[in-house]
Protein backbone atom coordinates (compact mmCIF):
# COMPACT_ATOMS: atom_id res chain seq x y z
CA UNK A 1 0.00 0.00 0.00
CA UNK A 2 1.27 3.42 -0.77
CA UNK A 3 1.49 5.71 1.90
CA UNK A 4 0.87 9.13 1.72
CA UNK A 5 2.58 12.29 3.32
CA UNK A 6 1.49 14.34 5.48
CA UNK A 7 1.97 15.57 9.49
CA UNK A 8 -0.08 14.61 12.96
CA UNK A 9 -0.72 17.64 14.59
CA UNK A 10 -0.99 17.15 18.93
CA UNK A 11 -3.71 17.69 21.17
CA UNK A 12 -2.48 21.19 22.08
CA UNK A 13 -2.06 22.11 18.21
CA UNK A 14 1.72 23.24 19.54
CA UNK A 15 3.93 20.23 18.10
CA UNK A 16 3.52 18.61 14.52
CA UNK A 17 4.68 15.65 13.48
CA UNK A 18 5.65 14.44 10.01
CA UNK A 19 5.23 11.30 8.34
CA UNK A 20 3.63 9.10 5.88
CA UNK A 21 0.40 6.53 6.59
CA UNK A 22 -1.48 4.36 4.41
CA UNK A 23 -5.34 4.47 3.75
CA UNK A 24 -5.52 1.37 6.46
CA UNK A 25 -3.78 3.90 9.87
CA UNK A 26 -5.73 6.91 8.73
CA UNK A 27 -8.73 4.92 8.83
CA UNK A 28 -7.69 3.95 12.10
CA UNK A 29 -6.88 7.60 13.33
CA UNK A 30 -10.29 8.32 12.16
CA UNK A 31 -11.78 5.55 13.79
CA UNK A 32 -10.19 6.72 17.27
CA UNK A 33 -11.30 9.70 17.33
CA UNK A 34 -8.97 11.87 14.66
CA UNK A 35 -9.62 14.35 11.91
CA UNK A 36 -7.96 13.90 8.63
CA UNK A 37 -7.80 16.48 6.35
CA UNK A 38 -6.73 15.54 2.49
CA UNK A 39 -5.56 17.98 0.71
CA UNK A 40 -5.84 17.09 -3.47
CA UNK A 41 -6.19 18.17 -6.65
CA UNK A 42 -9.91 16.27 -7.44
CA UNK A 43 -12.09 13.69 -6.69
CA UNK A 44 -14.98 11.37 -8.37
CA UNK A 45 -18.52 11.28 -7.11
CA UNK A 46 -20.08 7.53 -7.14
CA UNK A 47 -18.30 6.58 -10.26
CA UNK A 48 -15.67 7.58 -12.84
CA UNK A 49 -18.42 10.03 -14.89
CA UNK A 50 -18.91 12.95 -12.15
CA UNK A 51 -15.07 14.46 -11.21
CA UNK A 52 -14.91 17.63 -8.65
CA UNK A 53 -12.10 19.68 -9.17
CA UNK A 54 -11.45 20.53 -5.21
CA UNK A 55 -8.84 20.96 -2.72
CA UNK A 56 -9.81 19.65 0.06
CA UNK A 57 -11.67 16.91 1.64
CA UNK A 58 -11.93 16.29 5.97
CA UNK A 59 -12.66 12.66 7.53
CA UNK A 60 -14.93 13.44 10.36
CA UNK A 61 -14.37 10.74 13.33
CA UNK A 62 -15.79 7.36 13.45
CA UNK A 63 -17.80 8.54 10.15
CA UNK A 64 -16.17 9.08 7.40
CA UNK A 65 -13.69 6.13 7.39
CA UNK A 66 -11.66 5.71 3.99
CA UNK A 67 -10.78 2.24 2.44
CA UNK A 68 -8.28 1.77 -0.39
CA UNK A 69 -9.00 -0.68 -4.06
CA UNK A 70 -5.75 -0.77 -5.75
CA UNK A 71 -5.28 3.24 -6.69
CA UNK A 72 -8.39 4.32 -5.49
CA UNK A 73 -9.01 5.92 -2.04
CA UNK A 74 -12.70 5.61 -1.00
CA UNK A 75 -14.24 7.80 1.22
CA UNK A 76 -17.74 7.46 2.30
CA UNK A 77 -19.80 10.62 2.82
CA UNK A 78 -22.84 13.02 2.09
CA UNK A 79 -22.74 16.02 0.65
CA UNK A 80 -25.77 18.61 0.08
CA UNK A 81 -28.16 18.20 -2.38
CA UNK A 82 -27.42 21.54 -4.00
CA UNK A 83 -23.48 20.95 -3.84
CA UNK A 84 -24.47 18.02 -6.26
CA UNK A 85 -26.33 20.15 -8.53
CA UNK A 86 -27.35 18.14 -11.94
CA UNK A 87 -26.32 14.54 -10.25
CA UNK A 88 -29.20 14.51 -7.49
CA UNK A 89 -31.49 17.42 -8.89
CA UNK A 90 -34.63 16.27 -7.57
CA UNK A 91 -35.93 16.70 -3.88
CA UNK A 92 -35.36 19.24 -1.26
CA UNK A 93 -31.68 21.35 -1.72
CA UNK A 94 -31.08 20.81 1.66
CA UNK A 95 -31.00 17.20 1.97
CA UNK A 96 -27.99 15.11 3.14
CA UNK A 97 -26.75 12.24 0.25
CA UNK A 98 -24.85 10.09 0.49
CA UNK A 99 -21.77 9.53 -1.95
CA UNK A 100 -18.48 8.15 -1.82
CA UNK A 101 -15.72 10.11 -3.30
CA UNK A 102 -13.05 8.35 -5.29
CA UNK A 103 -9.50 9.66 -5.06
CA UNK A 104 -6.46 9.15 -7.08
CA UNK A 105 -4.00 7.30 -4.68
CA UNK A 106 -1.11 8.95 -7.07
CA UNK A 107 -2.35 12.25 -6.81
CA UNK A 108 0.75 14.76 -6.72
CA UNK A 109 -1.16 16.79 -4.46
CA UNK A 110 -2.52 14.18 -1.73
CA UNK A 111 -0.70 15.45 1.89
CA UNK A 112 -2.99 14.64 5.03
CA UNK A 113 -3.05 16.63 8.38
CA UNK A 114 -4.33 14.72 11.34
CA UNK A 115 -5.69 16.14 14.62
CA UNK A 116 -7.21 15.13 17.24
CA UNK A 117 -10.87 15.82 17.80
Amino acid sequence: MKKIQGRYIAGDGKEAQYGEWTVEEIANFVKDNHFAHLRLSGYHINDKNHYASASALTMFPGETIPTQEEDKILIPTCFRRFKLGYMFSEGNPDDLIPVTCIVNANDEELFVTISKN
